[in-house]
Formats: C-alpha cells, sequence, structure tokens
C-alpha cells in the first residue's frame, strides 16, 4: 500500500497530461484540383504531371462558396519549403528563394489573381505555366494557396470570446512538376552550418541541414540520427532522431538538437548527422561539422534556461512518512504479537 501511494504520488507529479477539445471547422470554401488528361496520379487530390522544356501546362481549380455570402478569394502560388520536422510545407508566402533554386514555381507562369464566389456557389479558375528552354532535370515543387479575408473576418467573429489564436484559414493545392529526366536526378544532402539557438527557453544547437539537388525525398522514408560531441572525444553529449521525415527539393531542414536542462559549456564542438532513406537501403548521407559555442553565447543562452519546480522536498517527506508508518506497523505488530504471547502463559 505505502509503495503504491509513493509510486502514484511521483507519477502525478512528474507526469505532464495535454487535452485538446474541439473539431475542425468549416472554413467556408473547399477547393478542388481538375486533374489533366496528362496527370500520373488519378486519385489523387493534387497536380503531378511530366513536361518537357518549352512545354506549357494548365491547371484548373474549382473554389466552392459554402457560406450565406459572397466571399472574395485569393489564389497565389508558393514554393516548397521543409520544416525542422521534415514535413513539406506550401502555405509561405515569401519573396525569400534558395540559392539552389534553378527554376522558381512563382516565376514560370502562375499569378496571384483575386476573384469572387457568390454564396453557395461553385466556379473555376486557370492557371498555366511553362517550362523554360533549358537542359535542367529534375523536379519542381509548389502549390496554389487560396485564402478569403472574408473568410478570416467570420471566423475571427465567431469565435469571440473564446481562448484561439488569430489565424489565417488557407488551403493549398500542391504541384509537382516533373521535368525532362528527372528521374536521373537524386537529393544531395549538405551540412551548411551549426548554431547556438534557445528553444522554449532551452540551450539547443540548430544544424542546417541542404538538400541542394531538385528533387524530392517523399514518402517518409527519411531518418535523421544528429549527435553532439566534444571535439575529439567519441562520447555523445546531446542527440536528437527523427523518423518519417521528407524534403522539399532545394530547401534546407533546420533541424534542432536541445540540451534540455543542462547548462551550455563554451568550448569547441562537432556535429554528426547521419541521414538514411529507404530504411537504410536508399541513399544516406553521413555530414559533419565543426562548430564552436563562445562565452558570451553560452551566457546568453544559459541566462534563458526556465527553473523547473523542486519536488525534492516533497519526495523526502514522503520517504520519511513512508519509513515511520513502516516503523510505526512494526512495532504494532511486534507488541500485538508479544501481548497475545503473554496472555497464553
Amino acid at each position: 500500500m505505502i509503495a503504491t501511494f509513493f509510486c502514484a504520488v511521483i507519477g502525478i507529479l512528474t507526469t505532464g497530461v495535454s487535452v485538446v477539445y474541439g473539431a475542425a471547422p468549416d472554413i467556408g470554401f473547399r477547393v478542388q484540383a481538375i486533374l489533366p488528361e496528362n496527370q500520373k496520379q488519378q486519385d489523387a487530390s493534387w497536380f503531378d504531371v511530366d513536361l518537357k522544356s518549352g512545354e506549357r501546362q494548365k491547371f484548373t481549380m474549382q473554389i466552392t462558396n459554402t457560406m450565406d455570402t459572397d466571399i472574395t478569394v485569393y489564389c497565389a502560388p508558393t514554393i516548397a519549403q521543409t520544416n525542422q520536422s521534415g514535413q513539406v510545407q506550401y502555405d509561405t508566402i515569401t519573396s525569400a528563394r534558395d540559392s539552389t533554386l534553378k527554376i522558381d514555381f512563382t516565376k514560370i507562369g502562375p499569378k496571384k489573381i483575386q476573384f469572387k464566389v457568390p454564396a453557395k456557389k461553385t466556379i473555376a479558375i486557370d492557371q498555366q505555366l511553362q517550362i523554360p528552354q533549358t537542359e535542367f532535370d529534375g523536379v519542381i515543387y509548389g502549390a496554389f494557396t487560396f485564402f478569403s479575408p472574408d473568410v478570416d473576418r467570420k471566423q475571427q467573429e465567431s469565435t469571440k470570446g473564446e481562448v484561439s489564436f488569430e489565424n489565417s484559414f488557407h488551403i493549398t493545392v500542391p504541384a509537382v512538376i516533373n521535368v525532362n529526366d528527372y528521374q536521373q536526378v537524386s537529393p544531395n544532402l549538405k551540412l551548411d552550418r551549426v548554431t547556438p539557438i534557445s528553444i522554449e527557453a532551452q540551450p539547443a544547437v540548430r544544424a542546417r541541414i541542404h538538400n541542394i539537388a531538385p528533387q524530392v525525398i517523399a514518402g517518409r522514408q527519411m531518418v535523421c540520427d544528429a549527435r553532439v560531441y566534444f571535439r575529439g572525444s567519441k562520447k555523445v553529449l546531446f542527440r536528437n532522431k527523427t523518423t518519417q521525415m521528407n524534403f522539399a527539393p532545394n530547401s534546407v531542414i533546420d533541424y534542432p538538437i536541445s540540451w534540455g536542462d543542462s547548462r551550455m559549456q563554451p568550448g569547441e564542438y562537432t556535429l554528426r548527422a547521419k541521414v538514411t532513406t529507404g530504411g537504410g537501403a536508399g541513399p544516406s548521407w553521413n555530414l559533419v561539422r565543426n562548430f564552436t559555442i563562445s562565452g558570451d553565447q553560452a551566457r546568453k543562452l544559459n541566462g534563458q534556461l526556465t527553473s523547473r519546480p523542486d519536488y525534492s522536498w516533497l519526495i523526502i517527506f514522503l520517504v520519511l512518512a513512508a519509513v515511520l508508518l513502516i516503523i510505526t506497523i512494526v512495532a504494532w505488530a511486534y507488541r500485538t504479537g508479544k501481548h497475545s504471547a503473554n496472555k497464553r502463559t
């Protein structure tokens, strides 16, 4: 009983519970890709076509307004990027481009357009692109991102008084363009740099892993195992391993390795990242980069460390209470046994 009580209390103190309530709302409009005749995957909800240099392609999409009022909708072309968890994202509208990107999806025809959709109606829009006359071989990853200020406004009005994040509701329709002899191109990963950073008020480093080739790692088949050492040492100090990753062409992953509650020490370090694909049967990379953490960087990041609640006093109290209870039970059992023995004699 004592052991069970003790373990239960410790479990309550050290276990974090997160409960999420709610369901995904109807954002007010829907988008459907009308797949072209040269579509490779006929059961897909995105575009996937093979094109040669100089060829044109038209993409048609239907937009349905599910609201009772007319809405204005924007369609903006975007490029594919990769987040730190290894998931390909298409919904970031930015002018920043990777230095290795040779053909920008947003520069070969797709335009940002604005249109109205009547209440409870469906309309179709077209976007067109043309592959430049080039000897480029590889894949181009982009998307058509749809958003509506009217829908955003309506959603924010419906959540007044509730605890929520301000959001821009959007829908993306990815477009994969396979150009020329794209199958002959393989991903090519490099480790650009390692930078000390803070993650949730804890010291960490960020390894910028770079796919410099116009080819994707898809199918959640990529695994990254990154380890930090003191330079010249074989002892692993910190480690982060992530599975089921993807990697968009000509993009970067800012991969984090946290120090946790440990204080960061200035000095010379080495980061080694083992990246595998296809369960080890596909291409793999051993990425190595030396880096230095200065005293100023360590002090700044250590100063952001958050203190966790100290339950040591409660643990000591529980241990002492348990010991006292055991002594009491033993003493009671001894006295009871001695009293029974005296009665028999």
